[in-house]
């Protein structure tokens, strides 16, 4: 039996929608959590803040996933393209711009933290940065690195990582 034609098929645009979709939801929720929020030390942060970071680095996970599962360039810049504008298309046409650049900014400090070589595990760098954020940090140094908060945000990098690749993997990707 042929598995791949029995998948839904899908165009770019709305996979990135539904990644977007995904990905609000989850941090959504789970910036309220307080679990989560203990897990993290992100207690008395402010829950905003706190909210958009956990979007980016979710969002974040979606785009990796996306560039490891689909093999067609323009179909992966077509699905970020629609993930991103999701997210920018949320804020008033005056903000746009800004909060386009602070996504940029992400995930070039999360794929520079990808490289680094620092810390029990290839996740650990990234995890950092991701708290420094959480937190509302300016420098990095400024952050805890306590190994159960660092191991914390990990798991749940990965874990968003493994629900992303399981909603690539249902579906088929139109031209």
């Amino acid at each position: 039996m042929d598995w791949e034609n029995m998948k839904e098929e899908i165009s770019p645009e709305e996979l990135g929608s539904l990644l977007f979709s995904c990905a609000d939801r989850w941090a959504s929720r789970d910036a309220q959590s307080p679990g989560f929020l203990e897990s993290v030390r992100a207690s008395t942060v402010d829950k905003d803040n706190l909210t958009q970071e956990l979007l980016i680095a979710t969002m974040y996970a979606a785009m990796n996933v996306v560039m490891r599962k689909i093999e067609a360039e323009d179909k992966v810049f077509r699905v970020l393209d629609s993930m991103n504008n999701a997210f920018i298309n949320r804020w008033k046409p005056e903000d746009r711009q800004k909060v386009q650049l602070l996504i940029r900014i992400r995930y070039n400090e999360y794929e520079d933290a990808q490289s680094e070589k620092r810390g029990p595990n290839q996740l650990w760098p990234l995890s950092h940065h991701i708290l420094k954020n959480f937190l509302g940090k300016e420098m990095i140094g400024e952050t805890p690195l306590d190994a159960v908060t660092m191991t914390s945000i990990a798991a749940y990098y990965s874990g968003r990582l493994i629900a992303f690749d399981e909603v690539v993997r249902n579906l088929r990707i139109t031209s």
